[in-house]
């Protein structure tokens, strides 16, 4: 096979798979809005938090306004050193819902503290359905009723919800949206064929039972991130059928995209540094497939300009990458009212072969955290 032939096998089976994940973000239905709320539902919303005080007070602002009245709010404390402990303290003198301050004791030798944050929380929860969100989100007043929605119409055991950027300043924070939306909707669309791979823990609920009855975060303490995903991986096989993406508005979470390269750096390092340690098939190949064709992308840039690959067919499959992924990210954004951001889609893709193959790289070898 020649080397312009592979090349454009390459690109169309990468287009293909592109188009794939539209076609699923598109099936996914729009909400459940206006369903009867079956009265056993009680949320407890858990919330770990270190250092978060010039943003916890906005999240629990925005609780307080919730239209769904049936939930607890229980916060993890992680050894706050800048005044996050006092705001808490302070709010639950007048918190007009139950709410719980846990302070976390970190254990030596042991890295997985936000797992065992979690866990804390989920021990002193009442809530059949635990729901999760970081302190520097923001939630509508119908987060938790969207969510209850979902629950009575499918009685789903896990829900990934949707997570977004908001309050892009600069070009660079723009471009952090687009390709957080193209993850987003990734995870997303691969659950309309009951396939569970990408999740966020800004914005997720669960059974509390079925934490249990998968044994928590056991087997993967040893690694800092992936609370989330894991969790949402073990829930899956046990439930392949039980497990949905609430593509509602009325769901949105939002937070904030990171203001330089070095924080940009760590986060993303730490977002790809679990992938090696996925035990679901679906997440795996997803995570290596995408990691080869952005190598070989970039690869075909070097082999044009040595004359090794032919123009035409190097512009021909950049074409149908380009078409696909304008369709897919195009529609992802759109549903997030992100539509004003389709202009800087061709920047993004100029140099995310670049991010993803150095991010991938760097994963292996970076040495995670959470919040130092």
């Amino acid at each position: 096979m020649s080397l312009d032939a592979f090349y454009i096998g390459f690109w169309i089976i990468y287009s293909w798979f592109t188009l794939l994940l539209w076609w699923g973000w598109r099936c996914l239905p729009e909400g459940y809005g206006s369903k009867r709320i079956d009265s056993s539902v009680y949320f407890s919303v858990l919330i770990v938090v270190r250092n978060e005080a010039k943003n916890i007070s906005q999240l629990l602002e925005d609780l307080v306004k919730q239209s769904f009245s049936n939930f607890e709010v229980i916060v993890i404390d992680d050894n706050s050193t800048d005044g996050t402990l006092e705001i808490l303290k302070k709010f639950s003198q007048d918190s007009p819902f139950s709410f719980k301050i846990l302070s976390y004791v970190r254990k030596k030798n042991f890295v997985a503290h936000k797992k065992a944050c979690i866990a804390l929380g989920i021990s002193h929860a009442k809530g059949s359905y635990i729901v999760t969100t970081d302190g520097d989100c923001r939630v509508l007043p119908t987060w938790l009723e969207s969510i209850a929605e979902a629950i009575s119409a499918t009685n789903a055991v896990f829900i990934s919800a949707p997570v977004c950027f908001g309050s892009e300043q600069t070009i660079f924070e723009k471009m952090q949206t687009i390709e957080f939306a193209s993850l987003v909707g990734a995870g997303a669309a691969t659950l309309a064929f009951r396939r569970a791979t990408m999740c966020s823990a800004a914005n997720m609920c669960y059974q509390k039972k079925a934490f249990y009855e998968v044994n928590g975060y056991e087997g993967f303490e040893h690694i800092p991130s992936g609370d989330d995903e894991f969790l949402f991986h073990k829930i899956a096989k046990r439930y392949p059928e039980k497990i949905i993406y609430l593509k509602e508005k009325r769901a949105i979470v939002t937070t904030y995209p990171v203001k330089t390269i070095r924080e940009f750096w760590k986060q993303r390092t730490r977002w790809g540094g679990k992938w090696t340690s996925y035990q679901n098939a679906v997440a795996s190949f997803t995570a290596v497939f995408i990691f080869v064709f952005h190598f070989l992308n970039l690869l075909s840039l070097f082999l044009l300009l040595f004359n090794q690959l032919s123009f035409v067919v190097w512009a021909f499959g950049q074409s149908f990458k380009t078409i696909a992924e304008w369709l897919f990210v195009g529609s992802v954004l759109n549903f997030f009212s992100k539509r004003h951001l389709w202009i800087l889609l061709p920047l993004v893709q100029i140099i995310h072969s670049f991010y993803i193959v150095v991010v991938g790289i760097g994963a292996l070898f970076v040495k995670t955290n959470w919040k130092n």
